[in-house]
């Protein structure tokens, strides 16, 4: 008969492992979706094409007055506004990250000023970098001449942005 001073002592591991992150309590639940607007992201996987009206439909009966941001029927993006901030967020699907490049980069903003060519101005006194006349036809900028009515500027960290005083340059964005 062995006594406990005889018992050999084993370490044991919890499957689970040891906590490293402390719990912390959800976010606030919104009291109602009245009122509110919900972006949707669709991947072109599980028929969200069929569900996203069905969806939207019995959403809208419950609560009146909420509004829908639709997915791009390619499935790749998303456009988000409140009335004046618009942001499309595009969901990439390429090969690891190469050289950013106009056209191809991976964060870009857009922002519908008063004045796109005192916009220009301001920015070309601070040292921006000129990408582009034209955020839609994208042309070449012109040395010595301010473009018009919209451009594209790299930001500091080379990431691309669109200024536009064409307050329909955007879908969804509202005057």
């Amino acid at each position: 008969m062995s006594t406990e001073r005889d018992r050999a002592t084993e370490g044991v591991l919890w499957p689970r492992g040891r906590k490293t992150v402390d719990v912390r309590p959800l976010a606030k639940r919104l009291g109602t979706l009245d009122g509110i607007t919900i972006g949707e992201l669709w991947d072109d996987l599980f028929r969200g094409d069929e569900i996203f009206p069905l969806l939207r439909e019995e959403l809208a009966r419950r609560f009146p007055g909420l509004r829908f941001v639709d997915y791009r029927p390619a499935g790749n993006a998303l456009d988000l506004t409140e009335g004046t901030l618009n942001m499309t967020l595009i969901q990439y699907d390429g090969e690891d990250r190469p050289e950013m490049d106009e056209e191809s980069e991976f964060i870009h903003l857009g922002f519908i000023v008063d004045d796109a060519q005192v916009t220009f101005q301001r920015l070309q006194q601070a040292g921006a970098i000129f990408l582009r006349d034209n955020v839609k036809t994208r042309d070449p900028i012109r040395p010595g001449e301010v473009p018009p009515g919209s451009f594209k500027v790299a930001d500091p960290d080379g990431n691309v942005v669109d200024i536009t005083d064409n307050r329909q340059e955007w879908r969804g964005a509202a005057p």
